[in-house]
């Protein structure tokens, strides 16, 4: 819930003064990143987003979780380009 929220809040920073950073703590399950970069395209802007994860995922040959999954999307306008 609270990804949303937060590209909410950065859209309305860009709108007002030209770019929007937003900064969560504290929080849980993400959701898809592609969604919340997204929202920004309503707006013509572009949408990045992205967070951290815990360390989910072994390495190739490794017995232990060490690697997280980061999502990282960015949205840009594509003019009359059709959203995938």
């Amino acid at each position: 819930m609270v990804a949303p929220f937060a590209m909410k809040i950065a859209i309305e920073k860009a709108r007002n003064v030209g770019t929007g950073w937003v900064s969560v703590q504290n929080s849980n399950h993400y959701g898809i990143a592609a969604v919340h970069a997204m929202m920004a395209l309503q707006e013509d802007m572009i949408g990045i987003s992205m967070t951290n994860a815990s360390p989910l995922v072994a390495p190739t040959f490794s017995t232990a979780k060490m690697l997280g999954t980061n999502p990282i999307c960015v949205a840009a306008p594509a003019g009359e380009q059709p959203l995938l």
